[in-house]
């Protein structure tokens, strides 16, 4: 089955998903609708099992990340990498699709930001203020708030209306705006030397 998930996922993130039908899919994997129906009751069911699958990793890779880290600003470049990666991959369609079609796969990816990437972000701001490296006069829960708004606000259609930019461009300015605004002074110095590789 996990194979079947990760190349229906790559199927998805090349085409999209409203337009994509079972049996492009199918064809994709050269196997039949009937092989496919033994796994899976219906394209939302696939689509939810996908989105479970990539959170699940996400969330095993941001672990990793944690724990391999020098210091707090390390940490939020190489998973902010990671995120803007991920976002050029992705058909610009897939979230807004996620949103408007598939209602459970959206909602889990919502629970994904607002409870695992807002714990990550203030545990992030934690340690970056017991390293020396972020202001020590943040107030946690509302940075992390608005962290978590802000990301919400960059999957919506709206954001991008009447604008050139892409969600990985967007995502890369809005890290840069987010440890600018918390980093102390030697943070920023150390920011600096990072930017520079």
């Amino acid at each position: 089955m996990e194979q079947i998930l990760s190349k229906c996922e790559q199927y998805f993130m090349r085409n999209g998903l409203k337009s994509t039908t079972m049996d492009d899919v199918c064809r994709f994997m050269g196997i039949s609708k009937k092989t496919l129906y033994q796994f899976i009751d219906q394209k939302s069911d696939l689509i939810y099992r996908i989105v479970q699958r990539r959170v699940q990793e996400e969330q095993q890779l941001a672990q990793v990340i944690t724990v391999e880290s020098e210091n707090a600003i390390d940490e939020l470049l190489r998973i902010s990498r990671h995120v803007h990666e991920k976002l050029q991959q992705t058909a610009p369609s897939i979230l807004y699709d996620l949103q408007k079609y598939y209602h459970r796969s959206w909602e889990l990816m919502e629970q994904h930001r607002k409870d695992f990437v807002a714990g990550m972000i203030k545990t992030n701001i934690e340690r970056g203020m017991k390293e020396g490296l972020y202001r020590n006069d943040l107030q946690t829960d509302i940075v992390t708030a608005i962290f978590s708004c802000a990301l919400g606000a960059m999957v919506d259609e709206d954001f991008y209306a009447g604008h050139e930019y892409s969600p990985s461009e967007a995502h890369r300015v809005f890290v840069d705006y987010h440890i600018r605004g918390i980093a102390s002074e030697k943070g920023m110095e150390l920011y600096g030397e990072y930017l520079k590789i």
